[in-house]
C-alpha cells in the first residue's frame, strides 16, 4: 500500500464491566501510512494522532515492518485526564480521583523474535500532574500534588526491567487522620477483593462503538 490516509474519525468506547460504565472518546483521529507492506523485511511509515476525551492528545509517529514484526515510534501524550478511568479502580481503593492528568514523551520500540516472543521497550519521560484525591471514608482531601515527574525512563518487557534516572515531586500534600478505632486513614485505602467480584469480571462484556 503506497499511501493510506484516514482522518476526521471518532471512536466512542463504553466499558460495561465496572459498576459505573467507563466512557471514553477519541476524536479528530488521523492515520497516515506510506509504503506499508506484508512483504518480508519491508519497512513503511505510520503516524497516528487524536484527541482523547476532548482535553488530551496522543500522537505516534515512526517506522513499521510487518514481517518480521518491528516498530519504532516516537510517542507524545499530553493532558490525558485520569478521572474518566476512575470506575476501573473505584472498587479497589477508598479514594476518589477528582483531578489529574498524564503526560508521556519518548520512544517505543517493539519487535518479534524468531521464537514468537514479543519484546518492547520505552525510553523517555512521564509525569502525573495536578493530582487531587478525596478520602471516601472521611470525605476529606487525601493526596495532592502539582507534579510527579519521571525523567530518563528506560523500561522494557522480555526481559522485564525498569530504570528511572530521576523522580521529582512538587507541591505535595497528604492528610493523615486517626479514626475513632485508632487506625490511620491510609490503612483502609486498599480494599480487599472479594471472590464474587472476581466472578463478575469473568462474566463481563465490553460495548465498543465506532462512528
Amino acid at each position: 500500500m503506497k499511501n493510506l490516509l484516514v482522518e476526521q474519525y471518532t471512536v466512542n468506547y463504553e466499558d460495561m464491566v465496572p459498576a459505573d460504565p467507563v466512557k471514553l472518546a477519541a476524536s479528530q483521529i488521523k492515520i497516515k501510512g506510506e509504503n506499508l507492506s506484508t512483504a518480508k523485511k519491508t519497512k513503511g511509515k505510520l503516524s497516528l494522532s487524536l484527541k482523547a476525551n476532548k482535553s488530551g492528545s496522543v500522537s505516534l509517529n515512526g517506522i513499521l515492518a510487518l514481517d518480521p514484526l518491528s516498530a519504532n515510534f516516537s510517542l507524545n501524550i499530553k493532558d490525558l485526564e485520569l478521572t474518566p478511568f476512575q470506575p476501573y479502580f473505584t472498587d479497589r481503593i477508598n479514594i476518589i480521583v477528582t483531578g489529574g492528568s498524564i503526560m508521556t514523551k519518548g520512544n517505543i520500540a517493539v519487535s518479534k523474535t524468531g521464537d514468537s516472543n514479543i519484546k518492547a521497550a520505552f525510553k523517555g519521560d512521564a509525569a502525573i500532574t495536578k493530582l487531587a484525591t478525596v478520602d471516601k471514608l472521611n470525605s476529606d482531601d487525601f493526596l495532592k500534588w502539582q507534579s510527579l515527574y519521571f525523567s530518563g525512563i528506560d523500561a522494557a518487557y522480555n526481559p522485564l526491567y525498569v530504570n528511572i534516572k530521576e523522580i521529582a515531586l512538587t507541591d505535595f500534600y497528604s492528610r493523615l487522620i486517626v479514626n475513632q478505632d485508632g487506625t490511620l486513614n491510609v490503612q483502609g485505602i486498599i480494599k480487599e477483593t472479594k471472590p464474587e467480584q472476581m466472578e463478575k469480571v469473568k462474566d463481563s462484556r465490553v460495548d465498543f462503538r465506532l462512528k
